[in-house]
């Protein structure tokens, strides 16, 4: 029988997984196309954080994910470096996001619990 987990359990797995990966890309650095990227859109690397970053994926430009700025904002990414680097998608997706703390069933919305890693993280 399936563990059935509560609200607040899922939050944690999910809060737990996010800040996985913001840890690892903060250990590990961010591959240099986006670093360059990042930078020259004005991005603080000490102070952003890559919630999701896909590499190499088949059909996908190089480089795609999401990230956080200094500012709090989420950035959507696409940047083919093959050849040369190239951006093709840089974009502010903070409207999109659901930073609402009570939602029916789920409780924290992806963009609370991202928010509430990266003020940790820049604690």
């Amino acid at each position: 029988m399936a563990l059935q987990r509560n609200v607040q359990q899922q939050n944690d797995k999910s809060e737990h997984s996010i800040r996985r990966r913001v840890a690892y890309w903060k250990e590990h650095g961010v591959p240099e196309a986006l670093s360059l990227v990042g930078s020259a859109q004005g991005i603080d690397w000490n102070r952003s954080i890559v919630v999701h970053l896909e590499v190499d994926f088949p059909g996908m430009p190089e480089l795609f994910g999401t990230l956080v700025t200094q500012d709090q904002r989420f950035i959507a990414f696409e940047i083919a470096s093959s050849d040369r680097i190239q951006v093709e998608r840089w974009e502010d997706v903070t409207a999109a996001q659901d930073f609402n703390h009570h939602n029916r069933g789920t409780g924290l919305g992806w963009g609370a619990l991202v928010l509430k890693v990266f003020q940790e993280m820049n604690a």
